[in-house]
């Protein structure tokens, strides 16, 4: 068999996708199912006075109607956003732990943002659940809405949760402040940056939908949702909803995409499944794509002061990280824990930097919540570094290539222990850079430059270094069997658009040395897959990879202990290859579907599982450079160029590890020159809540991206993998502002802020002018 691992498979999923084949939630009906409408708040900051639906539950076709005390007298309970978790450990400057304040799923006595679920009607069609909806009168009482950050930190600012003293949620430090605050007595120059990551919407294609219904003889319900973590899903449904953990099924079949945003339920799919229940019908909900708009989880909002000291001889010698964070009305689960632990972890980057204090400020605004986003709270760290890299060589006069090299961990230094508690294990951070560089080919740049100055154009180029955590949950499942004449693996993790069909088929056919034809991949059904973590932080293939490999090694070991049954020799005289079990020097054998076939005979399963729990982080790595045009009279920006040279580890797929690396690089530009999510400040409306205002780059907006390997494999784990889901996205907003800034140098423009769309451009260099 030929071994597939680093061969260019195409992915098996298109073809059923591209066929229009794919199944995802909307797809689904089931007979005699209703539709729900949930009623949102059109306040941002309110009190519910009174909600009287008279006239609604009377309309033609309603059966149902809900609000949030309907679901307290029937023993829900709100979200636990985990912040006071044992396994997410957050302590403030003043030895007190994070707010612990939790979200209803339809809100009681007070809303918090504008699409905040207050009341829920369940009908025979969707025109007439949205007929009943429009006739519900809900009284308010508008308050002061918070949107700005600054106003909420306000000494008497009006309070998002009336319980607590302030709007601080969270005001957390880690690091050595003495040693910042020694270094930077001590530095020959300490440059200081700051730098907004503004929020984001999250956008992927396929809109929330749930399809929910009860069984009444087992007392269970099924919840038919789009998410990366079935098993969250499941217990986190199940425990607001107060019932045992094995009475909700949670399936997730095609799922078009997440980012992170579906890693967590949301309310409507628990109230869906109480809806199902109470009216014994099934209910389904769908998203409009206003809906998501204002109501999935947003990303990003940091506002970050960096500070980094360099000695004479050029060195970085020390860096403080201080972030105002906006994180919305609500606690995502984890989220807490996530930026701060994570934005720390990263602060020294790829570079030797031995002192390092980090201060994170997290502030309750009335706007949606924020949860995880590709690359969370790393990306955001990486870009502050970067900047803050490029503006020390501007301030210290030196070439910021070799301000880099000089800083940056070698591979002879391998493994390096950051002061922040980050180990990389494996890397070589000066080889990929090297590769970045000879891409480029600096005498072509320079020619390149010339060329658009004498057509009255400004050309730049940016560069961003970077490593990234691949963290997430530690612990991945996965259970392998032979089963007739194919293997099945049933894996923890969830495909949201990511490969697993393909990547996972690929390494277990190479691992067992069977057709790929015969491998099939099993996710996103809580009663299939025994338990898992899901997918996200780019740990599938490390976590959940290993699991099938250890799974399918035991599963092997089973089939040697039958097939020297068959054989009738001893287990030690038996070898594995080819797919098939072979007595040791000799002729004599047995293919894998026929032990798992006599197993079968006499009422046995060639099974085994394994659950994975990894004892740390892995590091992924790379660099980046951007080039860009800009023309000094309209503004237009062109992205000229982009080159990126990623460690991800071995690499297994590298058309589909291309793909994310693309995906990432497009992501972390739109970061840069279009992306932005922006409140009315009075009124606390979503002013871009549609794709007229909100704007994602286009194919037009970039360029061909140029890809390049550096692998270096992990000890880490058995595949050498560390992860390659989040990279592009971890260097593309600092290279491109980077450039964006180098074009602007003959203007003397510095400081520019994320995104740059052209007509800030031309405004920027109107004003440089008229000084």
């Amino acid at each position: 068999m030929k071994n597939l691992i680093g061969e260019p498979v195409l992915r098996v999923e298109d073809e059923r996708l591209l066929q229009g084949k794919g199944q995802f939630t909307d797809d689904l009906n089931f007979d005699g199912q209703l539709h729900a409408c949930f009623i949102r708040s059109p306040h941002a900051h309110a009190r519910i006075v009174s909600i009287d639906a008279s006239v609604a539950v009377r309309m033609p076709g309603v059966q149902a109607f809900a609000h949030g005390e309907t679901l307290v007298k029937v023993g829900f309970r709100p979200i636990d956003p985990l912040s006071r978790s044992e396994e997410c450990p957050v302590t403030n400057k003043d030895g007190s732990q994070p707010s612990d304040v939790r979200r209803w799923l339809l809100a009681r006595n007070k809303v918090r943002f504008v699409g905040e679920p207050v009341a829920v009607i369940a009908a025979g069609s969707i025109s007439q659940a949205q007929a009943a909806a429009d006739s519900v009168e809900i009284e308010y009482e508008p308050l002061q809405p918070l949107i700005n950050v600054d106003d909420a930190m306000q000494k008497n600012a009006p309070l998002v949760w009336d319980e607590l003293e302030n709007n601080v949620c969270v005001d957390t430090e880690s690091g050595d402040a003495k040693a910042v605050d020694l270094a930077f007595r001590s530095a020959a120059r300490v440059v200081s940056y700051q730098v907004e990551f503004p929020r984001h919407i999250v956008a992927y294609m396929e809109p929330r939908s749930v399809l929910a219904r009860y069984d009444i003889d087992k007392e269970r319900f099924e919840i038919y949702c789009g998410t990366q973590s079935p098993h969250w899903h499941q217990q986190e449904i199940a425990y607001c909803m107060n019932v045992p953990t094995d009475q909700v099924r949670v399936v997730s079949l095609d799922t078009g995409g997440g980012f992170g945003a579906r890693a967590r339920p949301y309310p409507e799919y628990a109230v869906a499944g109480w809806l199902a229940q109470f009216t014994g019908r099934p209910v389904k909900w769908l998203a409009d794509r206003s809906e998501c708009f204002t109501t999935d989880t947003q990303s990003r909002d940091h506002r970050m002061d960096i500070k980094l000291a360099v000695d004479e001889d050029g060195k970085m010698t020390a860096v403080r990280l201080s972030s105002v964070w906006r994180l919305g009305a609500y606690l995502s689960p984890r989220s807490v824990w996530l930026h701060a632990s994570y934005m720390y972890l990263m602060a020294c980057g790829v570079y030797r930097i031995p002192a390092v204090h980090y201060e994170l400020k997290g502030v309750f605004t009335n706007t949606a919540p924020i949860a995880a986003f590709r690359g969370v709270a790393r990306a955001e760290t990486s870009y502050a570094l970067e900047r803050v890299v490029d503006e020390a060589a501007r301030e210290l006069g030196i070439n910021r290539l070799s301000f880099r090299r000089r800083n940056l961990i070698r591979e002879s230094e391998m493994p390096w222990a950051t002061p922040t508690g980050a180990n990389y294990s494996a890397g070589d951070y000066p080889a990929s850079f090297r590769k970045l560089l000879e891409c480029i080919d600096m005498n072509e740049y320079s020619e390149r430059h010339q060329n658009s100055r004498a057509v009255g154009k400004l050309r730049g180029l940016g560069f961003s270094v970077f490593v990234d955590s691949v963290g997430g949950s530690p612990n991945e499942f996965a259970e392998v069997e032979v089963d007739g004449e194919f293997v099945e693996a049933r894996v923890g993790t969830k495909s949201i658009g990511t490969g697993h069909e393909t990547v996972f088929a690929q390494f277990l056919a190479s691992k067992l040395q069977v057709p790929f034809e015969k491998i099939r991949i099993i996710d996103g059904d809580t009663d299939l897959v025994r338990t898992g973590s899901g997918t996200h932080a780019s740990r599938s293939l490390r976590v959940g990879g290993t699991a099938i490999f250890h799974s399918a090694e035991r599963m092997l070991e089973k089939g040697r202990e039958h097939a020297s049954e068959c054989l009738e020799v001893a287990v030690q005289d038996i070898e594995y290859a080819s797919g098939r079990f072979i007595v040791s020097g000799t002729d004599r054998r047995i293919g894998l579907f026929d032990v798992a076939k006599s197993m079968r005979d006499r009422g046995k399963s060639l099974v085994a599982s394994h659950e994975h729990i990894t004892q740390g982080h892995a590091f992924s790595s790379g660099c980046q450079a951007c080039e860009v045009e800009i023309d000094p009279e309209t503004g237009q920006l062109t992205v000229e160029r982009v080159i990126a040279v990623s460690d991800p580890g071995k690499v297994v797929n590298p058309v589909i590890a291309e793909g994310q690396v693309h995906g990432g690089i497009a992501q972390g530009l739109g970061h840069a020159i279009c992306e932005k999510a922006e409140y009315d400040q009075d009124s606390g409306q979503l002013t871009t809540g549609s794709f007229l205002d909100y704007t994602l780059p286009r194919a037009d907006n970039l360029p061909f991206f140029e890809t390049i390997w550096s692998p270096i494999e992990t000890d880490e784990n058995p595949l050498g993998v560390k992860g390659v889901g989040e990279i592009g996205t971890m260097g593309a907003p600092a290279a491109m502002m980077n450039a964006i800034e180098d074009a602007l140098k003959p203007f003397g423009i510095t400081g520019v802020q994320m995104p740059v769309t052209s007509e800030r451009l031309w405004k920027l260099i109107r004003d440089a002018k008229d000084q």
